[in-house]
């Protein structure tokens, strides 16, 4: 999740307490100032009013993109491995 998500923002999410209350194997990443789609490299700069009414900006940031994408590919290992 992106600290700075304006459109989906982390203090909102009551999903993630679900999630870890039914699943101990689950885990969640707050990034620091990134924002909703750091990952979006074709919409770098967007802006849009988002559905809750405020003003969203995403902001592409490769190294958060490289750090999430390591993150659940970690995630996807540990739950593979806990198969076998």
């Amino acid at each position: 999740m992106g600290e700075n998500d304006t459109e989906a923002p982390p203090s909102d999410c009551k999903v993630v307490d679900i999630i870890k209350e039914k699943n101990k194997l689950s885990d969640y990443h707050i990034y620091k100032n990134a924002t909703h789609c750091w990952d979006c490299v074709d919409l770098n700069g967007f802006t849009k009013k988002a559905g809750n009414g405020k003003k969203v900006t995403y902001k592409y940031d490769e190294k958060i993109t490289k750090d999430s994408e390591a993150r659940v590919l970690a995630f996807f290992d540990k739950i593979i491995s806990g198969l076998k």
